[in-house]
């Protein structure tokens, strides 16, 4: 008879804490993996941006130094177009968009 006393006074409430401590456990677990999803988002998405700021200020640096340069403008037509297709270029590949979306969304891909 002792011995179940010993079990249901001593050795149940022993039993709950443990199960508590492993359930607040995996949800620190589960909440740091949350954080760091986040944290890996907001890092892929700020080098995205940061590389199309270096497209897009690129492509200002190539126009600056093709309008300096003297020449017909019939001369400058290949300049243009590539201009124009590096402009297209970095806006269909510029993050921030996509990024509004996703937090919109909630899902912050």
């Amino acid at each position: 008879m002792g011995m179940v006393r010993l079990s249901v006074t001593w050795l149940k409430p022993r039993r709950l804490e443990f199960e508590r401590e492993q359930r607040e456990r995996a949800d620190r677990e589960r909440q740091l993996s949350i954080f760091r999803a986040k944290v890996d988002v907001l890092q892929r998405n700020m080098k995205a941006w940061q590389e199309n700021r270096e497209l897009r200020a690129f492509i200002k640096a190539v126009e600056t130094a093709a309008s300096e340069r003297p020449g017909a403008i019939e001369q400058r037509k290949p300049i243009n177009e590539w201009l124009e297709w590096a402009r297209s270029l970095a806006d269909w590949n510029d993050p921030m968009g996509k990024f509004l979306d996703s937090l919109e969304k909630g899902s912050q891909s």
